[in-house]
């Protein structure tokens, strides 16, 4: 039997920011977190973090053409700005992607955050 594909909403994201926030965050990411599938058209980007709004918003075009392990690579990706904080900004040529970035990065890849995503 073929499996069914999993409908992406908006309370899904939410479902797994605190899935993988327990997981490999320690709880650290605050709840008030808004996460939601939107426009980001502009930011030329599958996902983006906004530090003011703290606001997480994964393109609304990817809510029909994309599975959960990719969103879930995404939510990790976005999780990590949120964990590093405003504050890091990485060097200017790599938009707060710098070596404490990466470093997370191995961490996550090390605890199994990637297992089965790529």
């Amino acid at each position: 039997m073929a499996k069914r594909p999993t409908r992406m909403s908006n309370k899904l994201l939410r479902e797994e920011l605190q899935s993988l926030n327990a997981q490999f965050f320690s709880g650290r990411i605050p709840p008030d977190i808004q996460i939601e599938f939107g426009n980001t058209d502009g930011e030329d980007a599958s996902a983006t973090y906004d530090y003011n709004r703290r606001k997480i918003t994964v393109s609304r075009h990817l809510k029909k053409n994309i599975g959960l392990k990719i969103i879930r690579s995404l939510l990790l990706h976005e999780m990590i700005h949120v964990d590093l904080g405003d504050e890091y900004a990485g060097y200017p040529c790599d938009e707060g992607h710098g070596t404490r970035f990466h470093g997370e990065i191995c961490r996550l890849w090390r605890a199994g955050a990637f297992d089965g995503q790529l």
